[in-house]
C-alpha cells in the first residue's frame, strides 16, 4: 500500500508539473498573438497613434513590424491630405481676397492655377496611396482572419489539452 500511495503522489506530482508546462507554453504562445489581435481592433476605431509590439521574432513579430509600417504610411498620407486640404482652403482665400483688384487677380489667378496644377498631382498621388493603402488594409484582414483563426484553434487545441492534464 505504501507503494500504491507513493506512486499516486508521483502521479499527481508528475501531471501538475506536465499541466503547469502546458499552459506555459499555451499562454506564451497565444500572448502575442491576442496582444496584436487587440491593437488591431483600436486601430481600426482610427487610433494611428498606437504601435504593436516588435520584439517578437516570430511571424508575430513580422505581423507586427508591418502593421506599424502600415499605420505609419496611413497617417503620412492623411497628413498630405489635411496639408493639402489647407493648401485649398489658403487658395480659396487669397482668390476672394485679389477678387477686388482685376489687374492684380489677374497675376494671383495666375500663380494659384500653378499651384491647382501641383495640387491636382499631389491629388492623383494621394488617389494613388490610398489605393495602395487600401489594398494592404485589405492584406492586413486577410492576414488577421488568418491568424484569428490560428489563435482560435490554439486557444481550444489548449483549452483541450489542459482538461485532458486535468482528466488525467
Amino acid at each position: 500500500y505504501m507503494m500504491l500511495g507513493m506512486i499516486v503522489i508521483l502521479t499527481v506530482v508528475v501531471m501538475f508539473v506536465v499541466f503547469w508546462i502546458v499552459r506555459s507554453i499555451a499562454t506564451r504562445v497565444t500572448a502575442p498573438i491576442v496582444e496584436i489581435t487587440g491593437i488591431i481592433g483600436e486601430a481600426s476605431q482610427g487610433d494611428f497613434s498606437i504601435k504593436a509590439n516588435t520584439a517578437n521574432d516570430t511571424e508575430v513579430g513580422v505581423l507586427a513590424e508591418s502593421f506599424n509600417e502600415l499605420l505609419a504610411k496611413v497617417s503620412h498620407i492623411l497628413n498630405e491630405t489635411v496639408g493639402l486640404l489647407h493648401d485649398v482652403e489658403g487658395s480659396a482665400k487669397k482668390l476672394s481676397d485679389v477678387y477686388g483688384d482685376s489687374e492684380k487677380a489677374a497675376e494671383e489667378i495666375e500663380t494659384i492655377s500653378k499651384g491647382a496644377v501641383a495640387q491636382s498631382r499631389d491629388t492623383k498621388k494621394v488617389v494613388e496611396l490610398t489605393k495602395q493603402l487600401k489594398d494592404c488594409h485589405e492584406k492586413l484582414q486577410e492576414n488577421s482572419k488568418i491568424l484569428i483563426g490560428g489563435v482560435r484553434d490554439t486557444k481550444e487545441k489548449s483549452d483541450n489539452g489542459i482538461r485532458q492534464v486535468e482528466d488525467l
